[in-house]
């Protein structure tokens, strides 16, 4: 497996959104956290009154240990939330969800390499 940085991290999503077709309403930004160590992938829907949104935050240890395969398992958790709707009305900024490290989710998600 592919060790790689978090700056790596957010190249590796960034050139997977190029090629997913977010819905309309969505958006989805990546960024490094002010919090060194941390991938945070904040998701926004706009719906017709009413905004939900939250954060998936990938920890530099889950990066460090499982690569592009904590990366992805990431980004498809957002591209569910997105899909299925289950996000937090937003009435400031978002809310975070859940973090994955290198044991898995933090909320009990399955990660694909947790030994749970």
């Amino acid at each position: 497996m592919q060790p790689m940085s978090v700056s790596l991290a957010k190249l590796h999503v960034d050139e997977a959104l190029a090629h997913i077709d977010l819905p309309e309403q969505a958006e989805l930004h990546v960024q490094e956290s002010q919090n060194p160590g941390r991938l945070l992938l904040t998701m926004i829907v706009r719906n017709p009154g009413v905004t939900t949104g939250g954060n998936y935050i990938v920890l530099e240890e889950a990066i460090m240990d499982y690569g592009a395969q904590a990366v992805d398992d990431a980004l498809q958790r957002v591209l569910t939330a997105i899909t299925n709707g289950n996000l937090l009305v937003l009435v400031g900024d978002p809310a975070d969800l859940a973090v994955l490290t290198s044991q898995g989710w933090s909320d009990g998600y399955p990660a694909p390499y947790a030994s749970h």
